[in-house]
């Protein structure tokens, strides 16, 4: 039986299929990077926050089961969890966003589950641009801000990496720089398209 690859994402991970191109997410593409020995499971959705996976997301269950559920129940010794969340944890506009305590809680509580199926973790970071949202709430930075308002979107998310490689460092958790990599893509490929 094959080994699974478990991804946990939000909407940069979806499967959306080749008649919404050009938007795709990477999870779709995962599968031409790894040998014959996994499958791949992809639970991207968009929108979602750890909170939405250890609850009932945007409303899409009327049971008492999480996604989380569903996706513990699959896991098994050997299979690997690539779990890249926290863009819609400092959303402000979600009710099921996190505090940043929240945020640790939960990675915490999810690593502890992996780990008890005899199975592995690792944490993707994800610090491209986004939009120009200011906000007068949202995650303690620590950072001076024009106006009493927290920083935009782009360094919200990028908080959110930094915070991402201290709850890996507590938890032994191996975190790769994948916004760093997909940010290189982009920035590629927009000069690409830029030159045709």
């Amino acid at each position: 039986m094959k080994k699974k690859i478990f991804i946990m994402a939000d909407s940069l991970a979806v499967n959306y299929g080749e008649n919404e191109l050009p938007l795709c997410g990477w999870g779709e593409y995962l599968k031409d990077f790894i040998n014959d020995e996994y499958e791949i499971e992809n639970y991207g959705r968009a929108g979602w926050s750890t909170e939405a996976f250890l609850t009932n997301g945007y409303g899409t269950s009327f049971t008492d089961r999480s996604l989380w559920d569903e996706i513990y129940e699959k896991i098994s010794t050997g299979d690997l969890v690539l779990m890249c969340l926290g863009i819609n944890d400092v959303r402000l506009d979600y009710e099921l966003k996190t505090s940043e305590e929240k945020y640790r809680e939960n990675l915490a509580y999810l690593t502890s589950q992996i780990r008890n199926k005899n199975a592995d973790i690792v944490f993707c970071t994800l610090a491209i641009s986004g939009g120009a949202e200011d906000s007068e709430n949202g995650w303690d930075y620590k950072l001076p801000a024009p106006d009493n308002k927290e920083p935009v979107m782009t360094e919200r998310w990028m908080r959110r990496s930094k915070v991402l490689y201290d709850i890996g460092d507590d938890l032994s958790v191996t975190v790769l720089p994948f916004g760093e990599e997909l940010k290189k893509i982009y920035e590629e490929y927009c000069e690409n398209i830029e030159e045709i």
